[in-house]
C-alpha cells in the first residue's frame, strides 16, 4: 500500500507570544492598589481614576530625546504589513503487510515552514560596517534617541524539517504485542526555538544585519532515534498454553510484562561568549569564534570535557564570532522502562491487579548539557543528568 499526501499549512500571527504591550503615544501610567488586599476597591468609576504616574506622560514624540542625552525609552513595534506564517507539509510512505499480523512501513516526510513568528528583535544595533572604537556608543546607533528599538514577534523565521521513518509493528496475538520505530531526521531553524527541551541553540540572534548566520542546527535536531514497545502476557495458568490445568495455574497464572526502550542521538548546542565585546548593542548573546571541529570523539569525552574548549575563542572586540548555530552534540539518551503485573479474580465481582514498575531499569547515567558559555566557570563539564533508577509497585482493585 502506498500513500502520501501534501498540504500548506497557516500559522497564527503570533505563535511566539501575543504582543500586547504598546503603550506609547497619548497615554499614561498608573499604579492602583486596593490598600486592604482587596477588601476596599482601590477607587470607583463615579470617582474618576486617581494614581500616581509610574511613567511620565507620553505624547507624539514618543519619548524621544535629543541625540546625545541618555535615552528613557525603550520602543516597541507591530510590523505594518505582517505576514501570516505557512509551512508546506509533505509525506510519501509505503506499508507492506507480513504474515502473523505484522505490519512494515517505510515513509519520508518534509515540513517546509517560513515567515515563522519569533520573539522580540532589536534592530537598533549599531551597523557593522562602522562599528570599531570611534563608533560604539548610543549616539551611534540608528535610533539613538531610543535606548532601544524593537519589533513585536517579527515574522521573518524560517525552518526546514526532513525525516526518514521504518516501522514495524505486530498487533496483538498469542498473548503478545510489539511496536518498533526508528527515525532518522534534520531540522534546520533560523528563529528562536523557545519550544525546545532537548538542546540549545543559544537564542540564534547575533547580527541584526547578518542573518543567514542564524541558519543552522535546531535544538529539537535528533539524527537517529529508535523506540519500542512490547506487551507479553505469559502463556501460563487457565486458558493459556502451558500449565492451564496444573495447581501451579494459581501463581503463574495471569502474569504479563511490558517494556518501553528508548534510544537517541544528542542534541545541538552552540557556545557563547560570557562577554560580549562587539560594543555594538547586538540583537543577542555574542557566539564565540570557533578554530577547528570541537566535537570529541567517543573515546575521549568525559563528564569534565565534553568537547574540545580549545576550539573556541573570543571573537576581537567590534566583531562577531564566526561559530555557526548548534556546532557541538551534548550526549544522547538510553532508556528502559519495564513493568510486571498480574491480574487475578477473588470473587465473580472483584479482582485484584499487582504492579511492579521500573523506570531507566538499567540505570544508564543519561547526561545532561554541558556548561556553553565560553569564559565561564565550568566551560564544558557536565553536572546534571536524568533520574537514576526508580523502583514502584502497587495494588489496584477494579470493580
Amino acid at each position: 500500500m502506498v500513500r502520501g499526501s501534501y498540504g500548506v499549512f497557516f500559522a497564527h500571527p503570533f505563535d511566539a507570544g501575543v504582543p500586547n504591550a504598546a503603550a506609547l503615544g497619548f497615554s499614561v501610567s498608573v499604579t492602583l492598589n486596593t490598600p486592604d488586599n482587596g477588601i476596599t476597591a482601590p477607587f470607583y468609576v463615579r470617582n474618576g481614576v486617581s494614581g500616581a504616574a509610574v511613567a511620565p506622560t507620553l505624547d507624539d514624540r514618543y519619548g524621544v530625546v535629543p541625540v546625545g542625552t541618555n535615552p528613557n525609552t525603550a520602543v516597541t513595534f507591530f510590523e505594518q504589513n505582517r505576514r501570516a506564517g505557512y509551512s508546506h507539509q509533505i509525506n510519501l510512505g509505503i506499508q507492506h503487510q507480513l504474515s502473523g499480523s505484522s505490519v512494515i512501513e517505510v515513509t519520508v516526510l518534509g515540513n517546509m515552514s517560513h515567515k515563522l513568528a519569533s520573539s522580540n528583535v532589536t534592530l537598533n544595533q549599531i551597523p557593522p560596517s562602522i562599528l570599531g572604537p570611534q563608533h560604539q556608543t548610543q549616539r551611534d546607533r540608528p535610533f539613538p534617541q531610543f535606548s532601544d528599538v524593537q519589533i513585536q514577534c517579527p515574522t521573518f523565521g524560517d525552518s526546514r524539517y526532513y525525516a526518514a521513518m521504518a516501522r514495524y509493528q505486530k498487533r496483538y496475538s498469542h498473548g503478545l504485542s510489539l511496536v518498533g520505530h526508528y527515525t532518522w531526521s534534520r531540522f534546520f531553524v533560523n528563529a528562536n526555538d523557545a519550544g525546545s527541551t532537548l538542546g540549545d541553540n543559544g537564542n540564534p540572534y547575533s547580527n541584526y544585519y547578518n542573518r543567514s548566520a542564524d541558519w543552522g542546527n535546531a535544538a529539537n535536531d535528533i539524527r537517529h532515534r529508535f523506540s519500542a514497545s512490547v506487551v507479553y502476557e505469559l502463556p501460563f495458568g487457565k486458558g493459556k498454553r502451558w500449565l492451564n490445568v496444573s495447581p501451579l495455574r494459581f501463581l503463574v497464572g495471569g502474569w504479563s510484562l511490558s517494556g518501553v526502550g528508548t534510544i537517541q542521538s544528542g542534541p545541538p548546542m552552540t557556545i557563547s561568549t560570557q562577554t560580549n565585546s562587539t560594543n555594538a548593542f547586538s540583537a543577542g548573546a555574542l557566539r564565540a569564534n570557533v578554530l577547528g571541529n570541537p566535537n570529541l570523539s567517543p573515546d575521549q569525552r568525559s563528564v569534565a570535557r565534553w568537547f574540545d574548549t580549545s576550539a573556541f575563542a573570543q571573537p576581537a572586540p567590534y566583531t562577531f564570532g564566526n561559530q555557526g548555530v548548534g556546532l557541538t552534540r551534548a550526549a544522547g539518551i538510553v532508556n528502559f522502562d519495564i513493568s510486571v503485573q498480574r491480574s487475578f479474580r477473588i470473587t465473580e465481582r472483584i479482582k485484584f491487579e499487582l504492579r511492579g514498575e521500573s523506570f531507566n531499569t538499567f540505570n544508564r547515567t543519561n547526561l545532561g548539557l554541558p556548561a556553553r558559555v565560553f569564559g565561564a566557570a565550568g566551560f564544558g563539564v557536565i553536572s546534571s543528568s536524568g533520574p537514576a533508577r526508580s523502583i514502584q509497585g502497587g495494588v489496584r482493585t477494579p470493580f
